[in-house]
């Protein structure tokens, strides 16, 4: 292979908010730019999700023609084309892969969560596959690409270059082989690459190229992480195969605390633009207590931006680390429940107790009279090992809970390479040639049961704990209603859906939560909260 004095590297994200979140592809742009590498990131958004409200199928359309011609236009003369693929993204790379404008000049190089927990699959449509830690190994193909110095590809599963593979010799190989990658340390050296030197937006109104004068118009958001990995290993959850198939020594690996402080030292003064922040930790609370204040401190003299914060664990919460959060900035936080039924929470393999929920979500509702935040819950249902028992032991539980905001509720997936897929898989639930079919979407849409209505209604405050409760799960109510909901269900939730009734459910909770404001805080205190909540939208 000829030396070649090419140096772009093209990186692409995908999704819905592609620009305002394209962490992995901003982040891994910022080291090989410190190497000396220009860099072109292309995001691209995808379609709109089908349906509306309940009624959404969450699987994305697929990507437009145009959309694929322009990418290949973007990326002529890059040393490779680096894709970062989620389960969900899996079939669109496929198609660009496959597409006529694929001249094959230009090798296809994968990674993410998708590339490690199926390493066969993504070799399907690529040219190299990283499996595990990208940080060191991209920078280690692209200097061998540059150099032509990469090795012949036979049959041997030997890395190309660190962690990468070469695909035809996975394809080679079968889909019985599991591989591990080797653990790199995170990049404590460079930035994220918020620079938009050659960045472009694809979407179905076309290419816009972003620049620091137009960036305020597609970014509102600066996402970061400081530490990735997961002490939990949910059996839902590919963070488990992820940690051994990337070789990880420590469940939790962090950045450079000083590294991280210049990072946000810099946000305000680098990005005018940016009106939130986001930290993607998957699970920040397993940092020590230490860098997390320091952390906080910083944010909370250099950004003063409101700050979301994903990850949060009921195990590991407590007052003194939740109020140094919220005096920071922050605004919105997720915890995971998933499930009220202890069968199924054993099945999915949930650390914290339901006695630890139950105290955390009565701080959450305790704090709110002090500060201006949002806090989410999420929830699994429609789990095929789960009896309508079970559903209602978990919406018994759910039903006392008064602590959040927003009560996200998901269908249960099967993501591959976790013991629930590998589960469903043996048991027959998930037929192999189902696979793509159940990659292909985001999240399911719930089913239209009863049970998964009455979340519906415990979500939206119309149902919590008392007499009317008792009634819907009474065992005679419920036989009644789910034959009910087996012939009308699909009408009743497309109502519940509507443009009519989600509007008045929006005003019945703002309504609601402004009375609780004003009879637990008070005029003066409630008032001082809305300002604030105004003062942070027009910031």
């Amino acid at each position: 292979m000829p030396i070649t004095d090419k140096n772009r590297i093209t990186l692409v994200q995908f999704g819905q908010n592609s620009i305002g979140a394209a962490m992995s592809a901003r982040y891994l742009s910022g080291i090989l730019r410190a190497q000396g590498f220009e860099v072109t990131i292309v995001c691209v958004e995808l379609s709109k999700m089908q349906g509306s409200g309940l009624s959404w199928d969450y699987g994305y359309y697929d990507i437009s023609d145009d959309a694929i011609k322009n990418l290949f236009e973007i990326s002529r003369g890059s040393l490779f084309i680096g894709i970062t693929v989620y389960s969900f993204v899996a079939y669109i790379v496929n198609k660009i892969y496959a597409s006529k404008y694929n001249l094959k000049d230009i090798p296809f190089v994968v990674g993410g969560p998708h590339a490690t927990l199926d390493p066969y699959n993504s070799s399907l449509f690529s040219d190299y596959v990283c499996i595990g830690d990208g940080e060191r190994a991209i920078v280690e193909l692209a200097q061998r690409l540059r150099r032509g110095d990469l090795p012949a590809q036979g049959d041997a599963l030997v890395p190309v270059a660190d962690n990468i593979y070469s695909s035809s010799v996975l394809r080679k190989s079968g889909e019985g082989r599991v591989l591990f990658g080797k653990e790199a340390s995170l990049d404590s050296q460079s930035l994220p690459d918020y620079s938009f030197q050659s960045e472009y937006y694809l979407s179905e109104g076309g290419c816009e190229k972003i620049t620091p004068e137009n960036a305020g118009k597609h970014v509102n958001i600066y996402a970061t992480f400081f530490s990735r990995g997961c002490v939990n290993d949910c059996s839902y959850c590919g963070h488990d195969t992820l940690a051994h198939r990337s070789g990880f020594q420590k469940r939790i690996k962090s950045k450079d605390i000083q590294h991280f402080i210049k990072e946000l030292k810099m946000i305000r003064k680098s990005y005018p633009w940016v009106s939130r922040v986001a930290f993607f930790d998957p699970n920040i609370l397993s940092n020590r207590r230490d860098a997390l204040e320091a952390i906080l401190r910083e944010y909370r003299s250099s950004v003063e931006l409101p700050l979301s914060v994903t990850g949060f664990t009921f195990n590991q919460i407590n007052e003194e680390i939740f109020r140094n959060f919220l005096s920071a900035g922050m605004d919105s936080v997720i915890f995971g429940i998933e499930s009220g039924s202890e069968k199924t929470r054993k099945l999915y393999n949930r650390r914290e107790s339901k006695e630890q929920i139950l105290k955390v979500d009565e701080l959450n509702h305790r704090l709110k009279k002090d500060f201006t935040f949002n806090i989410q819950y999420d929830v699994i249902v429609d789990s095929p090992w789960e009896s309508v028992d079970d559903a209602m032991e978990s919406l018994a539980f759910i039903a006392r809970l008064k602590g959040y905001d927003y009560l996200d509720i998901f269908s249960l997936r099967f993501l591959p390479g976790t013991r629930l897929f590998q589960k469903a898989i043996e048991e027959g639930i998930l037929k192999r040639e189902d696979v793509d079919r159940e990659n292909r979407r985001v999240f399911h849409s719930m089913n239209r049961t009863y049970e998964n209505f009455l979340f519906l209604l415990v979500r939206d405050g119309f149902l919590r704990e008392g007499w009317a409760f008792r009634i819907a799960v009474k065992p005679r109510t419920v036989r009644f209603m789910r034959k009910l909901f087996g012939r009308y269900g699909e009408r009743i939730f497309r109502l519940y859906a509507s443009k009519k009734a989600s509007g008045f459910i929006a005003f019945h909770k703002k309504v609601k939560k402004f009375f609780w404001l004003l009879k637990t805080a008070g005029v003066r205190k409630t008032l001082g909260i809305l300002k604030d909540k105004l003062r942070r939208k027009l910031r």
